[in-house]
């Protein structure tokens, strides 16, 4: 309710006369809620639904896990990410579970602490949309050989064949 516009909330017009117009009561009925208390919303026309959006940025990312179960060679692990191997297991779905029947136990063990930490890292911040679980061989070869009566190595790894020669002799030779 709004204060009579007529006699400005005091209830009486000139005198001792009472406000017809408020009935003496010094208020009257709004006139955009009609004494209701409510308006109609502008935005949904008094249907109740309004629409909100909340704007959400997508971020796209892949997370790796990645164990190389070392066969004490000598070899450096970090070349192995620029080659491929034999598959040995390969799954991919929505959600992947643990190899349970390899024939290494270390292969097993790692499967299982990889799945395990994939979801507690990422399980609760964020959708995990799709999951790959692969097991790769890659073959590496050492090659001892002599040269000027001493004794060196190099190694050949992946199935491309590539060569890690650090202390290769020859600096002018080519390795095939």
């Amino acid at each position: 309710q709004v204060k009579c516009w007529i006699c400005s909330g005091k209830g009486f017009r000139l005198g001792d006369e009472r406000c017809n117009h408020c009935m003496g009561s010094g208020i009257q009925s709004c006139k955009n809620c009609s004494g209701l208390g409510c308006q109609k919303c502008n935005e949904c026309q008094g249907q109740g639904q309004l629409f909100f959006y909340i704007q959400l940025t997508v971020k796209w990312e892949s997370n790796k896990f990645e164990h190389i179960v070392e066969q004490q060679c000598g070899f450096p692990t970090e070349r192995f990410s620029k080659v491929t191997g034999l598959k040995l297991f390969h799954d991919q779905q929505i959600q992947v579970y643990p190899i349970m029947d390899f024939p290494d136990s270390r292969i097993q063990q790692v499967s299982k602490q990889g799945i395990q930490e994939h979801w507690t890292q990422f399980g609760k911040t964020s959708r995990i949309i799709q999951q790959r679980h692969t097991v790769e061989l890659i073959p590496v070869t050492e090659v001892h050989f002599q040269w000027k009566r001493k004794d060196h190595s190099y190694f050949v790894y992946g199935t491309e064949n590539k060569v890690h020669a650090p202390e290769y002799p020859g600096k002018n030779c080519t390795i095939i």
